[in-house]
């Protein structure tokens, strides 16, 4: 279990998801809180080629085929969300 506020990606949550692909295996990684943004470190932590999924409200599941751009973009997002 991993804790997680909305809104937030905290170091847990990249931990977790690191650990995962590292891992190998199936993991399941259950999250005390909101996952709303998990997506973005299962994106920037995933090796190439990777299928991520995640649901967008009002679209339905999203799948990215993780490459250097897909990667990028993410890590341009997660910038301005620091600013």
């Amino acid at each position: 279990n991993v804790s997680n506020p909305p809104g937030e990606i905290t170091d847990e949550m990249w931990n977790a998801i690191k650990h995962s692909y590292e891992s190998g295996g199936r993991v399941r990684i259950e999250v005390d809180g909101e996952e709303d943004l998990a997506a973005l470190p299962a994106i920037c932590l995933a090796p190439d080629g990777t299928s991520v999924l995640y649901g967008l409200p009002s679209e339905g599941i999203v799948f990215v085929k993780v490459g250097d751009y897909e990667r990028n973009k993410v890590l341009s997002f997660l910038k301005k969300m620091e600013e």
